[in-house]
């Protein structure tokens, strides 16, 4: 669960913060913030039910059309796979809203932090059939998550809750392309699939791949490829992925599954997580050793790097090269 931050003390005349008036709640915290927008704690006024409030820049195109989305495929899942959509809304400065039933659950990132290494194999069984069985519903209604990652995922007993649907989509709609800030990417440099890296259309493959590298990082305690956001989505792109094995005690049925979902091409992938469920309940079922690992766990892959060589001229100092470098995502090697 993430600690509310409480809000500062209001000024004698602090103006109106457009997240300090929702309709119909009182604003209790700041949850999160990211390129989209901010995640309110909120109490409805109605009845005192607490609320996770996300509020859309809008500043951002098409931000209204991103939330209707979302509060769709919402409508569409419904709990107990997502949570309850309370309200949409439209604030006067028409930054749009949606209120959505706040649940007080642990994340699969603070699980995983928690462990601070592989997950308990009987745990590990449990996590990841969940999480398979989850995927599957969400495929099966038609849609796609396009964000998966540990902090998306909420636990329960034998099953896991998806939130965050902002990237949300139904494969095949010409509008589906999610509103992301210029220069940024639709979704999280760890669990990206190659073709949401190279802007492409995604589909139950992409939330496959994306599963793939959750299913790595319970069994291994990492994600498959580390660094800096640029390098591991270049990594995604052109690098094969280490052998669990090789950081972990993972059984070989298991391994075979978790890099099939690995796939550079979609189609070498499980189709949809109802495939990558029945796929999970067979590597479990088999008895399949666990070979000691190659190398110490948390010990860094070797692996070769594509790097560009660029030569040019310009009066900005090296730190200012520096710094430019690594805000679009590269390393200035010399």
């Amino acid at each position: 669960m993430v600690p509310e931050t409480p809000l500062p003390p209001v000024p004698a005349d602090p103006g109106p913060p457009r997240w300090r008036s929702i309709p119909g709640y009182e604003v209790l915290g700041l949850l999160g913030r990211g390129g989209f927008g901010e995640i309110l704690s909120a109490r409805r006024l109605a009845d005192g039910r607490t609320a996770a409030v996300k509020l859309a820049r809008v500043e951002l195109g098409r931000a209204r059309e991103q939330i209707h989305r979302e509060a769709q495929a919402l409508r569409s899942l419904g709990p107990p796979l997502v949570p309850e959509l309370l309200e949409e809304g439209v604030l006067e400065d028409d930054a749009p809203y949606l209120a959505l039933e706040r649940i007080l659950a642990p994340s699969l990132a603070e699980r995983l932090s928690a462990a601070g290494g592989p997950m308990d194999p009987d745990e590990l069984r449990e996590r990841a059939l969940a999480l398979a069985n989850a995927l599957s519903s969400l495929h099966a209604r038609g849609w796609t998550h396009g964000d998966l990652k540990p902090g998306h995922l909420l636990l329960g007993e034998g099953a896991m809750r998806l939130i965050d649907l902002g990237l949300a989509v139904r494969p095949g709609d010409p509008l589906a392309r999610p509103v992301v800030p210029a220069g940024a990417f639709a979704g999280t440099a760890p669990y990206m699939a190659p073709e949401q890296v190279r802007g492409e259309p995604s589909d139950a493959r992409s939330d496959v791949y994306a599963a793939g590298a959750i299913l790595f990082e319970m069994a291994t305690g990492r994600p498959p490829f580390e660094g800096a956001p640029g390098e591991i989505r270049q990594a995604h792109l052109a690098l094969r992925p280490p052998r669990p094995s090789d950081l972990a005690a993972v059984p070989d049925p298991l391994e075979g599954v978790v890099l099939r979902c690995l796939a550079k091409e979609p189609a070498s992938r499980f189709a949809d997580g109802a495939a990558l469920h029945a796929a999970l309940a067979a590597a479990f079922a088999r008895p399949g050793a666990a070979r000691a690992p190659s190398r110490r766990p948390g010990a860094p892959a070797v692996s070769r790097r594509l790097v560009g060589v660029l030569r040019f001229e310009s009066g900005a100092d090296l730190l200012s090269v520096k710094r430019a470098s690594e805000a679009a995502g590269g390393r200035l090697a010399h």
